[in-house]
């Protein structure tokens, strides 16, 4: 999605993003300080899981800032 999609998306108003641990394990991208359902969702097995450690967050945001 190319930064003029999510201007379309979110508007002319600026999206503050936040990337979260959901209960399940799961990583979720959703706007700051909602609690609606995520507009991405980012999982990983327990295999890569136990190889990144607790670097997982940072690939993920890595993976989120790539696709941006």
């Amino acid at each position: 999605m190319s930064i003029e999609q999510l201007k379309e998306l979110f508007g002319n108003q600026e999206a503050i993003l936040e990337l979260v641990q959901l209960e399940g394990g799961e990583l979720a991208l959703r706007n700051a300080g909602s609690e609606s359902a995520p507009l991405v969702t980012i999982q990983f097995n327990e295999e890569l899981k136990a190889l990144l450690g607790d670097q997982t967050t940072v690939v993920a945001q890595q993976m989120v800032q790539a696709a941006l």
